[in-house]
């Protein structure tokens, strides 16, 4: 059991060195030799728990993706309860958590051919992927219009795109501009961005 756990422990040190030189050096920064160096370990130790630098990228994508997965995969549950407006607030919030997580695994994996080759491999064997979190909110909208909660004529596709890019937007801009955004501020963000998407729809 031991021996378990410290595996564990250095396979989530490589993980966090990763993220953490994706994020203050790009791509080309994040080198197998300095994510062992960052992480403490030697240098072929990262081959023990990665076969290829593009497999230690796609778990570091799976590390960052809980922080959406659960607010989505919620939604089926939350039809009919609350209101509209406040439920997409706060996937907004989680999007946007998630989104200043990945926007520079998006950098990296877009400036690489071979990484995002093996992403998009990665993501359709899976059935994951950017473009299939759109239906998660889609879904959830359409089951709120057949419950009269929405308006019939609304167009749930067009809307859970936009949610998302104002999410992804906000994001990017801030990395950007290096803003730190307090949790206050975030909060009154999303709930500005959902009253202002969500209520032309609300019947």
């Amino acid at each position: 059991m031991v021996l378990r756990s410290g595996v564990a422990d250095v396979r989530d040190q490589l993980l966090d060195a990763a993220l953490a030189l994706l994020r203050s050096k790009g791509i080309k920064g994040a080198t197998t030799r300095e994510i062992a160096r960052a992480a403490k370990v030697a240098d072929g130790t990262l081959y023990n728990h990665f076969r290829t630098r593009e497999q230690l990228f796609m778990a570091v994508f799976d590390r960052v993706l809980p922080i959406i997965k659960e607010a989505l995969s919620e939604l089926p549950m939350r039809v009919g309860e609350g209101d509209v407006e406040s439920t997409l607030a706060e996937v907004l919030l989680a999007a946007l958590g998630f989104f200043r997580e990945a926007v520079p695994l998006f950098a990296a994996v877009i400036s690489d051919p071979d990484l995002n080759a093996a992403y998009r491999a990665q993501m359709d064997q899976q059935q994951r992927g950017p473009h299939r979190a759109y239906a998660w909110i889609e879904k959830y909208l359409q089951a709120e219009q057949r419950m009269r909660r929405v308006d019939a004529k609304a167009d749930p596709t067009t809307t859970a795109q936009q949610l998302l890019a104002i999410a992804f937007f906000q994001a990017f801009t801030e990395r950007f501009l290096a803003a730190t955004p307090t949790a206050a501020a975030d909060k009154k963000w999303a709930a500005a961005q959902a009253r202002a998407l969500v209520r032309p729809l609300v019947v």
